[in-house]
């Protein structure tokens, strides 16, 4: 009875693991995997280790540097929901073109289990043209358009977190989170989506955004005794994240220093 989630992306599987993680905790027992736990030694140590007969449902980060290995990770695990967090332009020096890095993604969706379902962040323009093929049952979400099912208005960015009232087929919460950056809005409206379709209700879901807390060394914030405000983002390794992160950062007043 285990429902099974995969994630991957270019970009943001561990940030939107962690939240779908805590949003479905509001319902369910959720086995989450730890770290950047997302090769198949990572997803078996979790199996085995973590996922006991109280777990409802196991969020799988899934990882790949070549073309083939997320179609072996989603035969590995098999899972029920597919999910995408973005697509940019990583580990091309393995995959050898833009064109393998898209395939190897669209991967998950072509071997899950059958009648699984696709959710796809469509704020990446490559993420958009990908959805279009999806021959399976499949949702698309994006903070650009603020109509369809799944949609946040209101967006309100500072440098404590957001506020933004969040939409699911026709009901309306407002939410709060410490989470820094509008891409983190876009990342909890793609996890909100897939919680209210697995029965957590919407304001279930708007409690379990007011208990996010950063990744480690993702936009999180060092406390700090003088006037510094020290934001880690050490494991940023992505375009995207470099451009978010530096959107962040221009909320910011005073002197500002980028290493």
């Amino acid at each position: 009875g285990l429902k099974i989630i995969g994630i991957t992306g270019s970009y943001g599987k561990t940030s939107v693991k962690n939240i779908l993680g805590t949003l479905l905790s509001e319902k369910y027992q959720v086995c989450v995997t730890p770290f950047s736990y997302n090769t198949p030694l990572g997803l078996s140590k979790t199996i085995l280790e973590n996922v006991r007969g109280s777990c409802d449902v196991l969020v799988a980060e899934m990882g790949a540097k070549y073309v083939g290995d997320i179609k072996f990770l989603t035969q590995m695990i098999n899972p029920d929901i597919g999910i995408i967090t973005g697509i940019g332009n990583q580990h091309l020096a393995t995959f050898g073109s833009q064109e393998n890095l898209i395939n190897t993604k669209a991967e998950l969706f072509e071997y899950m289990k059958e009648g699984g379902k696709a959710y796809v962040n469509i704020d990446s323009v490559l993420a958009r043209d990908l959805f279009k093929d999806i021959k399976r049952e499949k949702v698309a979400t994006t903070i650009a358009d603020n109509s369809g099912n799944c949609f946040v208005k209101n967006i309100k960015v500072t440098t404590s977190g957001s506020e933004f009232d969040l939409v699911l087929y026709g009901k309306e919460v407002q939410c709060e989170t410490s989470l820094l950056g509008e891409h983190n809005i876009s990342n909890i409206l793609l996890c909100a989506s897939v919680a209210f379709d697995m029965g957590v209700t919407i304001e279930q879901i708007a409690q379990g955004v007011s208990k996010l807390t950063p990744s480690v060394h993702r936009l999180a914030i060092i406390p700090s005794s003088n006037s510094l405000t020290v934001i880690d983002d050490a494991y940023n390794g992505s375009v995207q994240g470099a451009k978010a992160a530096l959107d962040v950062i221009s909320k910011f007043g005073g002197q500002k220093i980028v290493v």
